[in-house]
């Protein structure tokens, strides 16, 4: 039987071992993505001395709420985490004894699961969403990568010509976010700390980068944050600025991120999308379809 264990009793040097060795190769549980997505504010269940573990991420804490809420924790997934595990060497049966071991008192649970999650472990009382991502294989040469792009998508990028893929500083990528994103999106001041602390986290771990894609005299068109684990890299925060709006920025950034790190076994991960217009341009790339289930 799995085990539930309280944050200040995990052996994090073996969870993060575990979610190093998970085949969908994505970071979301790593201990120290959580600390910086939650800080302290998750506690974990562990298969087998740790050979798979599933975070349980708590809601933090508001005043607008009744202190019972926070004695009666709510497991929620944390901000700019797509998929929440469980993470490591998963066995058939594992989720669902996973559902045995859960802490009592728990008011909710609201929870991604990862790609690979067996609908049919999950107990009927919980209610099944699953949810859209897209995922690009970089194994070809980018020739053939390009070639699968949609015709539209290639007539856009041949139209406005290539852009020039730079490192971007993090308070850029965070800047832009937060002024032409954070308004359609009804984000918040935590929701931009929160992201500026998981960029620094990411980036102590060298575990991804933050790119702009610039046009002439160096204006910035688009950004992003792109963290990367095992080849696969993710498009976390893609922000497009008015001039990028004018020139395609996006689709620019995109195609450079997928010529720079074209390579076997790699992969470009879009981090979704459920909306239809995200979605038809994300697909519009030629990617998989990967969907995974959400609880709640």
């Amino acid at each position: 039987m799995p085990e539930f264990i309280k944050y200040k009793h995990l052996d994090f040097a073996r969870w993060n071992a575990a979610v190093g060795n998970d085949p969908t190769r994505l970071p979301y549980g790593f201990s120290w993505w959580l600390d910086a997505v939650c800080p302290g504010r998750w506690d974990g269940i562990v298969f087998d001395d740790y050979r798979a573990v599933m975070p349980l991420p708590k809601e933090p804490f508001s005043v607008r709420k009744p202190w019972s809420s926070w004695a009666r924790p709510q497991v929620q997934r944390p901000f700019f985490t797509q998929q929440g595990g469980p993470w490591g060497r998963v066995r058939a049966g594992d989720l669902a004894s996973l559902f045995a071991v859960l802490p009592k008192g728990l008011t909710a649970f609201n929870l991604p699961l990862t790609e690979n999650a067996l609908a049919a472990e999950v107990p009927q009382r919980f209610v099944r969403d699953w949810r859209t991502n897209y995922v690009l294989d970089l194994s070809p040469e980018l020739e053939t990568i390009r070639a699968g792009y949609h015709k539209t998508l290639r007539r856009k990028l041949r139209k406005h010509g290539p852009a020039t893929l730079l490192p971007a500083e993090p308070d850029l990528v965070v800047s832009l976010y937060r002024q032409h994103i954070g308004p359609k999106a009804g984000l918040k001041t935590k929701h931009f700390t929160c992201a500026r602390a998981l960029i620094k986290a990411v980036i102590q771990h060298d575990a991804g980068h933050c790119y702009q894609a610039v046009g002439e005299n160096n204006e910035p068109l688009a950004a992003g944050f792109f963290p990367l684990h095992k080849g696969r890299i993710i498009n976390l925060m893609p922000v497009s600025t008015p001039a990028g709006y004018l020139r395609e920025g996006m689709a620019s950034l995109i195609d450079e991120v997928v010529r720079k790190h074209r390579g076997p076994g790699n992969s470009l991960d879009f981090e979704g999308s459920d909306m239809p217009g995200i979605a038809k341009f994300f697909s519009s790339f030629g990617p998989q379809k990967r969907p995974y289930l959400s609880l709640r």
